[in-house]
């Protein structure tokens, strides 16, 4: 995948299968604490479409959240929680990891924005990282999320 970030263009690849499983697999409590609301938003969802077929799709997000602040800040919270207690270990496996994917354009060639990522801000490596889960995980992490909902809590 290709694209432009503040004027630099990047070339994104999949991560490699192995890969892809050990990154998910660090990701899965994170995104665990978001299955409670995106249930509840998508079964609105649904009720809201039932209702009006050819609603103005902002006037329906807006009442969307309205309708869902509650669970949508309480996620944002085990979010957060969640996020501050990962080991800088994990953290720095899951940003190394995306960023190895990923390219960027000098002159005619792209180089490995790993050699030298602090040439780039925080900004912008959030986004490649963003990006690099999107397209690698993103068929993956829902149904990885869901199983992970329905496990046992570990000690």
């Amino acid at each position: 995948m290709d694209i432009n970030i503040d004027g630099r263009d990047f070339r994104i690849i999949k991560l490699p299968t192995r890969t892809q499983f050990n990154v998910a697999r660090r990701l899965t409590p994170i995104l665990s604490s978001f299955v409670p609301v995106v249930k509840t938003v998508m079964t609105d969802v649904g009720e809201e479409l039932e209702k009006q077929e050819q609603q103005d799709f902002k006037k329906m997000a807006l009442s969307l959240f309205d309708k869902n602040q509650d669970a949508i800040f309480d996620a944002v919270n085990k979010f957060t929680d969640i996020f501050s207690t990962l080991p800088d270990e994990q953290v720095d496996y899951i940003l190394d990891q995306c960023l190895s994917v990923c390219k960027w354009k000098n002159g005619n060639a792209f180089i490995d924005v790993s050699l030298n990522p602090d040439q780039f801000d925080l900004g912008v490596q959030l986004q490649l990282v963003y990006l690099v889960i999107k397209d690698s995980l993103g068929g993956f992490i829902p149904g990885l999320v869901m199983k992970a909902e329905s496990l046992p809590s570990q000690p």
